[in-house]
């Protein structure tokens, strides 16, 4: 709010407010939203405004100075997330073979074969890879913090805090892996 609609509306008295103003702050937003000037928010975010804006202007006509609420007369761009797309496996294959070169190859395998957010990635430890029962654990993640500051957590959720089957060839990599740089044994 303070960073995108306070600016953008503050300067209406908000008994002036009409569906107008909100609609071209969402036309705005889409084209030119962006604080790094390279284009509009998406679709979701501007969403997620709407849904900001729509309640505070209820809860202001529950406590009456506001008669009724703009924000109701106005139709918010579609939020839907987009869904992930499938790498090609041609593509993944160049990643991995530029990724062989580095000391880094092993998180890139894992983060192919297991679908791991960065976080979840960042936070794995060898005591949370069973390499004996093909079985890696996620227990926590890595998180950055406002101030820039990084701290481990616990997943958000019970979901997140899961285990995943190694296939033969991610285990066969982090067995090596683990010979190669003397990592201590799960």
């Amino acid at each position: 709010m303070r960073v995108d609609l306070i600016p953008a509306l503050s300067s209406i008295p908000l008994l002036a407010l009409n569906p107008r103003h909100i609609q071209h702050y969402y036309t705005e937003a889409l084209e030119s939203g962006r604080r790094d000037g390279r284009g509009g928010l998406s679709a979701l975010m501007v969403h997620k405004h709407h849904r900001i804006l729509f309640e505070s202007l209820r809860f202001g006509v529950k406590q009456c100075p506001l008669v009724r609420n703009v924000a109701a007369a106005v139709t918010p761009p579609h939020g839907q997330s987009k869904k992930p797309g499938i790498m090609r496996a041609n593509v993944l294959n160049q990643i991995l073979d530029a990724a062989k070169k580095t000391q880094y190859y092993a998180l890139f395998f894992i983060k192919a074969y297991t679908g791991f957010r960065r976080g979840e990635l960042l936070g794995l430890r060898w005591c949370d890879i069973d390499l004996n029962n093909y079985k890696l654990s996620v227990v926590q993640t890595l998180q950055q913090l406002r101030n820039g500051q990084y701290i481990f957590r616990q997943p958000k959720t019970k979901l997140g805090q899961r285990q995943i089957a190694l296939s033969p060839s991610l285990a066969i990599t982090l067995c090596q892996y683990q010979r190669i740089k003397g990592c201590p044994t799960s």
